[in-house]
């Protein structure tokens, strides 16, 4: 988080700007650091990033608000009209609203129990034949889908306007859930052709307990080729684990390497620089986009390997 902060501080205003804004840093990468862990540990993994962020979010306003007051600059800003700043804050609610209730619903459904024992009981859709079950209800995509409805209520859209997003969202989603489905439908080939117990038994002969390196390459090889953490999991989770065991390491730490280092290196992805080129109308930039992220990437990619190398040295 500290790195990823100082990254953007320096892209936004350059290296100076890291002593300017160095008590900012602090403030935003360790509570996001620290919001992010206790959100996955006691209330949801899919709450962690939106509340980190907008925990951060406030800490850092409430900084800058105690430095106005501290520093008495009210003096010296713009006028603004009161009609432009009810503007602003109709604009802002109608954008936050979506996500307040998005929020809202997850952190409800998975933080009371017997709220928790209905949904995941309730239209649980079951293929037992494919030891398959999803529980819609209980579902993050559940939640999305109600926060959709409400945004199509607020914003008034037309079906014209309705079909336009959906259209787009569609194509959007497309080349990840492709992906997806087929890095799942190869590692569950290879894990019952005994492929990958056969690979895992030969890389832990030849690498031992140097494997523990190369677990975060494979696993940002994945996130790079896929732009998808769930398809590079998919395709290397049960390799990663087989590995932990035929090492008898913790699988903990395999999977936590696997899942970190893929979803770092998908923003370096091709697939991801081109949807952020296709959405900025910058496309036909895609290599330049690639040439200046893929170095952060790798960067973070060796913090990682050097984290993940002292936890297996303190476990």
């Amino acid at each position: 988080m500290f790195f990823y902060t100082v990254m953007v501080v320096i892209i936004s205003g350059g290296k100076r700007a890291i002593k300017n804004y160095f008590l900012e840093i602090l403030i935003v990468s360790t509570t996001l650091s620290l919001t992010t862990w206790l959100i996955s540990a006691y209330v949801s993994t899919e709450l962690a990033g939106v509340l980190a962020g907008f925990t951060s979010s406030l800490c850092l306003i409430t900084y800058w608000k105690l430095k106005e007051l501290i520093y008495k600059k009210f003096a010296k800003e713009v006028a603004v009209s009161k009609s432009t700043l009810l503007t602003n804050k109709r604009d802002f609610l109608k954008a936050i609203i979506p996500y307040l209730i998005l929020t809202t619903y997850i952190f409800i459904s998975h933080f009371y129990s017997s709220l928790k024992l209905i949904l995941t009981n309730v239209m649980v859709v079951r293929l037992p034949k494919y030891n398959f079950h999803l529980e819609l209800l209980y579902s993050p995509g559940f939640a999305l889908f109600l926060a959709s409805i409400v945004t199509i209520g607020i914003y008034r859209l037309k079906m014209f306007q309705i079909k336009s997003c959906i259209i787009r969202t569609i194509q959007q989603v497309y080349p990840a859930s492709m992906a997806t489905i087929g890095f799942v439908a190869m590692s569950s080939v290879m894990q019952q052709s005994g492929m990958t117990d056969f690979i895992a038994t030969n890389v832990a002969a030849l690498l031992g307990s140097w494997f523990i390196i190369a677990s975060p390459i494979i696993g940002a090889i994945g996130g790079f080729m896929s732009g998808s953490n769930s398809a590079s999991n998919a395709m290397f989770s049960h390799f990663q684990s087989t590995m932990a065991n035929k090492l008898h390491s913790s699988e903990l730490l395999y999977a936590t390497s696997q899942n970190v280092s893929a979803s770092n290196m998908t923003m370096a992805s091709p697939s991801r620089v081109a949807l952020v080129a296709s959405i900025t109308k910058n496309s036909g930039n895609e290599g330049q986009l690639v040439r200046g992220i893929l170095p952060i990437s790798l960067t973070a990619m060796l913090i990682i390997i050097i984290f993940i190398l002292c936890l297996n040295f303190f476990t």
